[in-house]
């Protein structure tokens, strides 16, 4: 029987956080939008409209368009990167490590790949953005370190002369290459659980020092 991961929209996780609430509307409005229209044809008028909310509400908490994009994506770190580390945290076995990130990200990805999609283009233009974004890694990466040195002392075949941050793109890679495949090229798959196994096998692949 075939695990299935599930993972909530991005929006529905912004309902559990406490804030006011025509900041909330005004957020989940915008996602809406960006997503089904892009970030650059959505006016705050469109986004006000949708919230049912008044412009200057808008305003109020956000100065600009742009300033409602980083407060989209400034709690992601705590919503998503946060349990994500945690569960990580957990799993001592390599090869249930690498299955649940593979499944849990592409999950992730899956639900919220209008999001993603807004994310990664806007990424090269708004120095804002790209200021939370090495903000929230910063915040996990000192977590990542000892989740890798864990990670080598439960796993012993895991290649020695493998740095961390070689680590991180061997995890990374393969799943960012069929994401890219599924989602922003839109390339059909005949069997995704297939796919994703294939994922998981380079990834141990990649890991594993053959010479021992």
């Amino acid at each position: 029987m075939v695990e299935k991961f599930h993972f909530p929209t991005y929006a529905e996780q912004l309902e559990t956080l406490k804030m006011p609430a025509g900041r909330r509307k005004a957020m989940l409005a915008g996602i809406k939008l960006f997503a089904k229209q892009g970030y650059h044809a959505t006016s705050t008028v469109q986004i006000a409209q949708e919230a049912g909310i008044s412009q200057a509400t808008i305003f109020k908490y956000f100065k600009t368009k742009e300033d409602l994009l980083l407060g989209i994506c400034e709690p992601m770190v705590e919503l998503v990167g946060r349990p994500f580390i945690d569960k990580l945290t957990s799993l001592s076995d390599l090869e249930d490590m690498i299955h649940f990130f593979v499944r849990d990200r592409y999950a992730f990805v899956s639900a919220n790949i209008d999001l993603v999609k807004i994310v990664s283009q806007e990424i090269f233009i708004s120095f804002g953005l790209r200021q939370i974004i090495l903000k929230d890694f910063q915040k996990v990466f000192l977590d990542t370190h000892q989740l890798i040195a864990n990670l080598r002392k439960n796993n012993p075949t895991i290649a020695k002369d493998l740095s961390d941050l070689d680590i991180i793109r061997i995890f990374v890679g393969p799943l960012f290459t069929y994401i890219v495949q599924r989602h922003f090229l839109n390339i059909p798959s005949q069997d995704e659980n297939r796919d994703l196994e294939l994922v998981e096998r380079q990834v141990l692949q990649s890991l594993i020092d053959l010479r021992n």
